[in-house]
């Protein structure tokens, strides 16, 4: 359902220009909206992380919000959506402070029907974002929408603080954002958060100005970030988490430059530490992944609960199968467009080349070469490719990056594969299907909350498997693992050894032979020997490793 010139917004942006323009000209401001989908029947789906979730409301769901609620008084609807529970209180007449944290949304409720008489009585105020700020430490009804409600829980945390006090901006995100987040407030900070990427700069400028906040949180760096923090005043605390395609731009004003002075980077790779200093940063900081404890713990089932996740070996994470798909096409594209002439050859050309240096990596994948044979394979997309309509197929991406997605999917399926012998579960997504003709059992996906800690809690043999081009660090997975109690037989990187003590809180193996090997072993040794290294591995968690650890290292 595109807004586009919808006569019924028009109409409702006219009403509101009367009472509010302020909120009119934030309205038609730039938004993402990649995040709803619209199907055919008209039905709005939702997504979070990586999974659609229904948006509309059941009429069900819509009497569950309202019933119980006192008419005479105020009602504040956290969390519009698509505003059926705005519309039915209106329908009733009442007074309704209708807040929402996506401008996106805000706008889908004001094209669906035509508020006029609401806004110019005042029975509807619509608010946006920071408005909520307005509201905190006072007594209200409160509705929230069945699914945003939860995803919008950290202005709710906001409603409950006292106001006045200083605001610190997050980066919106995913699971790790709200960690995060429960350490800053564990620290005294009120945290608002602050979407980076679908809100306008116009309005990321506003919240920081409204808030009053003095710094802003991310979980990775955005281009562009430390400008804009530096534009607004902004002291700038960045976690890198997760590997990325593209390089980094070299910062406005160099490293002596306001934007390099008002940032503190920390990456979980430590090799990253080189890419942020050569872009300009200059107080840059290796710091590692951690878990949080509030989260993953050591999970307490019923025999039939625990029986359902009976395995002897377990790996959860991503195939990476259809991400590697995507990005062979992207591969192909930008090479048939770099070579020139006639398309079918330059096309059999790429995905010649991509075989080659895919077959030559899986023969020894303890040792990352794809840069230097894809280099030699397709010097066509080397470092110097300037052609505009190339640098669009790549989507800012480096093709040895891509490759490298590529040939980590080819590990990890190769290696579970491997231990289809001994049975080996694995949950995650579709693209595992390929590891089950060997042997091993397709779980599903698992879901990131309870479930995954259920799982890891398990008396079993948990695998890490690390991306092929980034063997230098420690994966979230460990964390997890340790946290939850459970046993991990680690991917061996320089630094597991500074931070774990080897064959004490976990164990580790550098090649797919010593994983095989590693494996028969462990299974050997019985849930019992497991289970006390898991122990250790989670004291040490404890003591050292907890989200909490690493914010306060980057607040420091």
């Amino acid at each position: 359902m595109p807004d586009g010139v919808n006569p019924t917004l028009l109409r409702n942006l006219a009403a509101l220009r009367g009472v509010d323009p302020d909120l009119v000209e934030r309205i038609t401001w730039p938004c993402g909206s990649e995040h709803v989908s619209w199907g055919e029947d008209g039905e709005a789906d939702y997504l979070i992380h990586t999974t659609w979730h229904a948006l509309s409301m059941t009429q069900t769901e819509i009497d569950a919000c309202v019933r119980g609620l006192d008419l005479s008084a105020p009602i504040l609807v956290f969390g519009m959506g698509l505003g059926e529970v705005c519309e039915t209180l209106a329908r009733f007449g009442k007074q309704v402070l209708a807040w929402e944290r996506d401008p996106w949304l805000l706008r889908q409720v004001l094209s669906r029907r035509d508020w006029g008489d609401e806004i110019r009585s005042g029975r509807v105020r619509f608010l946006l974002t920071t408005d909520v700020l307005e509201f905190a430490g006072q007594e209200l009804q409160i509705v929230e929408h069945p699914l945003l409600g939860h995803v919008y829980r950290h202005e709710r945390e906001l409603l409950r603080s006292a106001p006045g006090e200083h605001v610190t901006l997050l980066g919106a995100g995913g699971l790790f954002v709200d960690d995060v987040a429960d350490a800053l407030r564990a620290e005294g900070h009120r945290v608002l958060i602050w979407d980076t990427d679908n809100w306008a700069k116009e309005e990321l400028a506003r919240s920081a100005e409204v808030s009053g906040a003095q710094r802003a949180v991310t979980i990775n760096y955005v281009h562009g970030l430390a400008e804009t923090c530096a534009e607004l005043g902004l002291s700038l605390r960045v976690w890198e988490i997760d590997p990325s395609t593209d390089d980094l731009p070299p910062l406005q004003g160099g490293p002596d430059g306001p934007a390099a002075q008002g940032a503190r980077i920390g990456t979980w790779r430590l090799a990253n530490v080189d890419a942020f200093e050569a872009a300009g940063f200059t107080d840059v900081v290796h710091l590692p992944l951690a878990a949080n404890p509030e989260r993953r713990h050591p999970a307490q089932l019923s025999d039939e609960e625990a029986a359902k996740l009976d395995a002897d070996v377990i790996f959860v994470g991503s195939s990476m199968v259809e991400q590697g798909l995507s990005f062979r096409r992207r591969l192909i594209a930008a090479h048939v467009l770099a070579r020139g002439g006639d398309p079918t050859t330059a096309f059999e050309e790429a995905e010649n080349a991509i075989e080659s240096v895919l077959s030559i990596q899986r023969d020894d994948f303890s040792v990352y070469r794809v840069p230097e044979l894809l280099a030699e394979a397709l010097p066509t997309l080397g470092p110097s490719v300037t052609n505009e309509a190339v640098l669009n197929a790549l989507a800012g991406a480096r093709p040895d990056a891509l490759l490298g997605e590529m040939a980590a999917a080819d590990k990890r399926i190769t290696y579970v594969a491997n231990l289809g012998q001994v049975g080996i579960h694995v949950w995650g997504d579709e693209g595992w299907k390929h590891a089950a003709d060997y042997g091993a059992v397709w779980r599903g996906r698992a879901g990131h909350g309870k479930q995954l800690t259920e799982i890891y809690s398990q008396p079993a043999i948990h695998l890490d498997i690390g991306r092929l081009y980034q063997t230098d660090i420690i994966t979230m997975r460990v964390f997890d693992v340790l946290a939850c109690g459970g046993f991990c037989l680690a991917e061996w990187s320089p630094q597991l050894g500074d931070l774990f003590e080897i064959g004490v809180e976990l164990d580790c193996y550098r090649t797919l032979e010593e994983m095989l090997e590693k494996t028969g072993h462990w299974l050997e040794q019985g849930p019992e020997a497991r289970a006390e290294v898991g122990r250790r591995g989670r004291e040490r968690i404890l003591r050292d490793h907890t989200i909490a650890h690493r914010v306060k290292a980057l607040l420091s």
